[in-house]
């Protein structure tokens, strides 16, 4: 998700060269170069450029540029939710508060500011936003569903977050829908949202869904699909299960 994040900003700039942070990060119009694209970016933040601390953030948390660090991560985005109200920051705070990265908020207040996030994408007509507001709703819902214990409205916003194609939330409403976590149990509902989210490359989806081909669990067996989704799931490193059945297919 976050890869596909684009600043339309010329803010960040080497006016040497009138090259900006995010030219270089996203590779628009120059070759992409994450290491002059991130020390611009930090240049500009430690000056106080409070558009940059964003950015700043983004860079140590995905590791642009630089090694990941979360603590620095977590300063620079909550400098810019702070002196920015920078939605985006927030829900990137979310996702580390989920990873055990940040130890700045409390369970009520981190729902605090990403119901914050959301509302105030929510105001936001252009589609960028869609994109931060799905993995927003994401985020949400799995702190309320795993941290508030509270699975019903979880699948209310991993729905939410379905619906506007975030692939995290599909695969995880297929997860709730094939396993009845917060809604009826629906195999044939989760097997149409996994398929959204492995059309868009969710490994774990891939997995769920070729399981449910190989086993002709609510759906025809087709051992080609099966092979081919289990194949892509084990290729991604992060599903062993994956991995062995694979080597039998």
């Amino acid at each position: 998700f976050f890869s596909s994040r684009r600043r339309h900003t010329r803010s960040l700039c080497d006016w040497s060269s009138d090259v900006c942070s995010s030219d270089l990060l996203f590779g628009v119009g120059v070759p992409q170069d994450y290491s002059r694209g991130f020390h611009l970016t930090l240049d500009a933040a430690q000056s106080g450029y409070a558009p940059a601390f964003f950015d700043c953030g983004f860079c140590y948390y995905q590791g642009w540029g630089t090694l990941p660090d979360s603590r620095e991560a977590e300063h620079w985005l909550n400098e810019s939710l702070s002196k920015c109200s920078n939605p985006q920051s927030a829900i990137i705070l979310g996702q580390m508060w989920l990873e055990n990265e940040t130890t700045l908020y409390s369970l009520e207040k981190i729902i605090e500011i990403i119901a914050w996030a959301i509302n105030t994408l929510n105001q936001n007509p252009y589609k960028s936003s869609w994109l931060w507001l799905g993995q927003g709703y994401y985020v949400l819902g799995v702190i309320i569903s795993e941290h508030k214990r509270d699975p019903e409205t979880g699948v209310y916003h991993f729905t939410k977050s379905a619906e506007l194609g975030n692939m995290w939330g599909q695969n995880i409403l297929g997860c709730a829908c094939y396993h009845g976590q917060g809604c009826p149990v629906d195999k044939l509902q989760a097997a149409y949202w996994w398929k959204q989210a492995a059309m868009q490359n969710c490994p774990e989806a891939c997995w769920h869904l070729g399981l449910m081909y190989y086993q002709g669990d609510s759906v025809p067996v087709d051992l080609v699909k099966a092979r081919n989704l289990i194949g892509f799931a084990a290729g991604s490193g992060r599903i062993p299960d994956a991995e062995k059945l694979f080597q039998h297919l």
